[in-house]
């Protein structure tokens, strides 16, 4: 069950008992809406788009009941929540999970479990534009391997970045086959800007090794800041760029992070415009390749505060420079 709170005005609270109105099997409530427009929509896993499509701009959508949930197109401001204790899945098992495409919208989405059942060939999240993205306390897992070539720099990712802004918090990212978070903006006057917190990317990417092949691969065209956050057994721990003179530059700022069994901890490579990875007060240690990879003049710079250890080679940060 979802309960959609639209928020129209009112002059008084509406009474607890019509938060929960009873549902027809349309999913409608089946009692009419007072001045909260408040109701409810069940039968899964048609709700979520049902729910949607009846919640006005600015409104919430609460899950109710432990379920799966349909894949959802979010065209408008809105939150989606499920309380602590809920299991809401949205599950694709081809396509992409939840698709943005909010322009001048906030969307926040809370609580959701968005599962690729190891066959999909798109996206959990599929964010193309909005005035503002949270992702809180989400799993992103199980989306496919689109087996393009390694040369390709489009195409998903657990989580594909393609606006912003964007934050990203206490959420998981694990089992992608592509690749976990990939953040790509093509503009050059508008860098998209994505905070990621508190938050773990797992067993992402494939040794094919295209620039989306990560935890979390800054592709181009962004600022991506990264904290208190892990990256464990990708292909790839953190990336910037390395999609080549096309694209534009990306830097990518790393604190208090750790980056540990991956094949390759940390990379940077090289496109059209300037390459850079930042790392302040974290962890790089039993890579199984490099601890550090830096091609192309690209630097991975570190603030002189970071533990690097037992990775298999190339342990040595491009450059140094001291807090100011």
């Amino acid at each position: 069950m979802l309960c959609c709170a639209c928020c129209a005005p009112s002059s008084s609270p509406p009474s607890p008992s019509f938060l929960r109105p009873p549902v027809a099997p349309s999913g409608r409530s089946s009692r009419p809406q007072d001045s909260t427009r408040t109701f409810a929509a069940s039968s899964p896993p048609a709700a979520a788009s049902r729910a949607l499509t009846q919640t006005d701009a600015g409104g919430e959508i609460i899950v109710l009941d432990s379920a799966g949930y349909g894949a959802v197109t979010i065209d408008k401001a809105v939150s989606i929540i499920a309380p602590a204790g809920v299991y809401a899945g949205i599950t694709a098992a081809s396509g992409d999970g939840i698709v943005v495409n909010a322009p001048g919208g906030n969307v926040t989405l809370r609580g959701l479990d968005i599962n690729g059942t190891g066959t999909s060939l798109g996206s959990g999240i599929l964010h193309q534009a909005a005035a503002s993205l949270l992702v809180d306390n989400c799993t992103v897992s199980g989306f496919a391997n689109d087996n393009a070539p390694a040369s390709v720099v489009t195409g998903p990712t657990g989580i594909r970045i393609l606006a912003g802004p964007v934050s990203i918090a206490n959420s998981v990212v694990k089992n992608n086959g592509r690749g976990g978070i990939s953040v790509h903006g093509t503009d050059g006057a508008s860098i998209l800007r994505v905070t990621i917190s508190n938050s773990r990317m797992e067993k992402n990417g494939s040794p094919e090794g295209s620039a989306r092949d990560a935890g979390l691969a800054v592709v181009a065209g962004a600022l991506v800041t990264v904290k208190d956050s892990t990256t464990a057994g990708n292909f790839r721990g953190f990336m910037a760029c390395g999609a080549g003179a096309p694209e534009l530059g990306a830097i990518l700022s790393i604190e208090n992070s750790l980056v540990d069994r991956n094949v390759v901890g940390v990379f940077v490579g090289t496109n059209l415009g300037t390459c850079s990875v930042r790392v302040s007060n974290s962890t790089i240690s039993d890579n199984s390749l490099y601890g550090i990879e830096q091609q192309g003049g690209s630097l991975v710079t570190s603030l002189g505060n970071n533990f690097v250890s037992s990775n298999a080679a190339a342990e040595t940060f491009g450059a140094t420079t001291a807090p100011k």
